[in-house]
């Protein structure tokens, strides 16, 4: 008897537990339909540089996900763009280099839909950093998310901790400049085909170490390069003016 009122006892508060799961999982979405803006696939933060220069636009691949219900009926998805210069709001951007539309629309039953996003090499300027944040707008539809923001770069430049930071005075340069040298075109293709995109940012304030060691890393994958073609230095890997390529600030040829 004893041990049927055990079985019962815990066969009873196995269904309570298990009840109360199933009622947890099933909980369906209250709140207001919203908007989620975000990249799909690619960099949020591009540059010309790295394409061919055929290449005049560039197509970020973004996506309006719904935060909600799919509806049976299409919905208008709102959005205001903010251009900024170097984080600068106030800068004037051309409208021209960047095309965001005012609006899209979700098809009745689907629950995201592409935003065409796209920038134009011809129409801004050489130097600097140029961005626009893409913002949901609430409307009759929607309201907004925690992701309705979506911040997007483009230039024709050098990763900017690097590219900036040389630019001017040599004995004002962070460690970046310091120890990897003047960011020129070639410099920056070697180390992006060989080691995919770098990240410099963190050498340009205290790193030396870092970039020293990467530096004289990338010299002697130079020197392998170079070492097949013997004493024909030209076949050897060349810098922007003709010289030698090599990273630093004395050349370890």
């Amino acid at each position: 008897m004893k041990n049927f009122m055990k079985i019962s006892l815990l066969f009873g508060a196995m269904v309570v537990i298990l009840t109360s799961c199933k009622e947890d999982a099933i909980k369906p979405y209250i709140g207001p339909d919203a908007i989620n803006i975000a990249m799909v696939s690619g960099d949020a933060n591009m540059s010309f540089l790295t394409l061919a220069p055929s290449v005049e636009t560039h197509t970020f691949d973004v996506q309006a996900q719904l935060v909600g219900y799919a509806s049976n009926v299409s919905r208008t998805i709102e959005f205001a763009v903010t251009a900024t210069y170097h984080d600068d709001e106030a800068a004037n951007i051309p409208a021209s280099s960047y095309t965001v539309p005012a609006s899209i629309t979700i098809p009745a039953g689907e629950g995201r839909v592409s935003v065409p996003i796209q920038v134009h090499r011809s129409q801004f300027g050489d130097e600097g950093i140029y961005g626009i944040r893409v913002t949901v707008v609430a409307n009759n539809y929607f309201d907004l998310s925690s992701h309705s923001t979506l911040e997007l770069t483009y230039s024709k430049e050098f990763p900017r901790d690097w590219y900036d930071s040389t630019r001017t005075n040599p004995a004002a340069m962070s460690w970046a400049g310091y120890n990897l040298g003047v960011c020129t075109k070639a410099r920056y293709e070697y180390l992006y085909n060989y080691a995919g995109t770098i990240d410099v940012g963190p050498w340009s304030a205290s790193m030396g170490a870092a970039a020293t060691t990467h530096a004289r890393e990338m010299n002697r994958l130079i020197m392998e390069y170079n070492a097949q073609f013997g004493s024909d230095e030209s076949k050897w890997l060349k810098d922007d003016d003709g010289s030698n390529l090599f990273l630093g600030r004395t050349s370890p040829f």
